[in-house]
């Protein structure tokens, strides 16, 4: 049996790749730390020093012993609050959360093949993929700086237009050179991308950053993209798909895409536990001045 396939979902788990952590804290401006063998990264401000450590998805299921390792070392470096993200929830710091996310995974343990794959689409998913097919899409990975750029110009449209924050193409580039933990896989017609969608891989695969050129949506590229990515998954083993992000809300075109793939809604839990208290207090003052 592939060890992958034993390892459960367990949130932003490439968050403890350290090749991952040293290009992402590299490239934001963060440090880098180690509490055994859990990788947590700090923020700092100038003059004002540390204000907070954040762990995403220790490998752990008592997050209670991390926190007790944590406060240790912030009499240290006197950090305001410690953050974690994870998949588990613990009434010792439940009065802590300070928000909820979800996404929807494909879970290759349950799946035995693709046509049991294919059936928990919902049918509209199914006539998208064969639409795009017959519309004479194709998928591949991206060979080369041209796609990587051709595609960048999309993303940088659609954080744009849809008015979210992008990742630095320091960054993303960065991780676009090392095939070890990242694809970035495209959909093209005629060799023009229509769509791309950046994999972040670990034990998993996670859907991290994806654009499509605002005009391609009648080929129907990002169901053909998903349906091609799901089978890439199983055949190489991995433990998973996570899609990337769910709002409960019927309103959230991108979460009922996502939910048509016949996936298993997780849920993530943000755990915010003050540290300094006192300098907790500043510091969420300071970081809204920041921002």
């Amino acid at each position: 049996m592939n060890d992958k396939k034993a390892i459960k979902w367990n949130g932003y788990d490439i968050m403890q790749n350290e090749i991952f952590m040293e290009s992402y804290c590299k490239n934001k401006n963060f440090e880098l730390f180690k509490i055994d063998t859990t990788i947590a990264y700090l923020h700092k401000l100038p003059v004002f020093g540390y204000t907070f450590m954040k762990i995403h998805s220790p490998d752990l299921e008592d997050i209670l012993s991390i926190i007790q390792k944590t406060k240790k070392i912030s009499a240290q470096k006197n950090v305001a609050f410690l953050e974690i993200v994870t998949p588990y929830k613990d009434d010792a710091i439940e009065r802590y959360m300070i928000k909820s996310d979800g996404t929807y995974i494909i879970n290759y343990n349950n799946i035995k093949n693709y046509e049991a794959i294919w059936k928990n689409f919902h049918r509209n998913v199914r006539q998208k993929i064969n639409q795009a097919n017959q519309n004479g899409v194709f998928i591949e990975k991206a060979k080369n700086e041209n796609d990587f750029n051709e595609w960048w110009k999309l993303y940088e449209v659609a954080a744009r237009t849809k008015e979210f924050q992008a990742q630095k193409y320091g960054l993303v580039h960065d991780l676009f050179n090392n095939s070890d933990i990242s694809r970035l896989i495209l959909a093209k017609c005629e060799d023009k991308i229509l769509s791309g969608m950046f994999l972040l891989l670990n034990k998993g695969i996670l859907s991290w950053l994806s654009a499509m050129d605002s005009n391609a949506g009648r080929y129907r590229p990002n169901n053909l993209l998903e349906w091609e990515i799901i089978k890439w998954g199983k055949d190489q083993g991995y433990a998973y798909y996570d899609m990337g992000g769910a709002i409960i809300n019927k309103n959230h075109g991108p979460t009922e895409f996502k939910k048509s793939f016949g996936g298993e809604y997780r849920e993530l839990y943000t755990y915010r536990i003050p540290i300094v208290y006192i300098k907790n207090i500043i510091t969420e003052l300071a970081l809204k001045f920041y921002k």
